[in-house]
């Protein structure tokens, strides 16, 4: 497998691996129907738009297996929310089910975070649904609570948490210690 900073023409692959992990992820948080009729297309068009964007901050990696396939990927930069206290952000991190506890998250976050580190940024919020199983993956990497805000997705109110990784430089260490 290959980990690689992503090009404007694996925004397809992206959007698939983004509309699959939501199918997968949030199965049992969302709606059957709302999780159904996700679009690849659509999906498409967002992460062409992303990738198009000259955005020093920003920063958008993808794991590909054998066969030149998009099965991971992730996305970050500098903190949208305007918190004062935040300086960066780990915007969104998928990896299709079939290829997930190999290692991959933990290698893309590393590029991410070398990235931050590189941009000056030595902390990162992720915005996580409190229900999702995949908040341990953040936790078990020294992620804590920093603040939480109820959200509406597909008609359901949800509670999505803020945890914080307050100094990179220890996350860095973490997971090089991993691999």
């Amino acid at each position: 497998m290959e980990i690689r900073t992503a090009a404007k023409d694996d925004a397809n692959g992206i959007a698939k691996v983004h509309v699959e992990s939501w199918k997968t992820t949030y199965k049992d948080l969302l709606s059957s129907e709302y999780l159904a009729n996700l679009s690849h297309e659509s999906r498409n068009e967002m992460w062409e738009e992303i990738l198009e964007e000259n955005n020093l901050d920003s920063f958008h990696a993808v794991a590909v297996d054998e066969e030149g396939e998009i099965i991971g990927f992730i996305s970050g930069g500098g903190d949208r929310s305007g918190d004062p206290y935040i300086k960066g952000e780990l915007y969104a991190i998928y990896i299709l089910e079939s290829c997930q506890r190999q290692g991959l998250g933990q290698k893309l976050l590393l590029l991410l975070v070398e990235h931050l580190q590189g941009l000056g940024i030595n902390n990162m919020l992720v915005w996580v649904l409190k229900d999702n199983p995949a908040r341990q993956f953040y936790e078990s990497l020294g992620a804590s609570f920093y603040k939480e805000e109820e959200i509406e997705i597909a008609g359901s109110r949800l509670i999505e948490l803020g945890l914080l990784w307050d100094d990179l430089t220890l996350l860095k260490e973490k997971l090089l210690s991993i691999r």
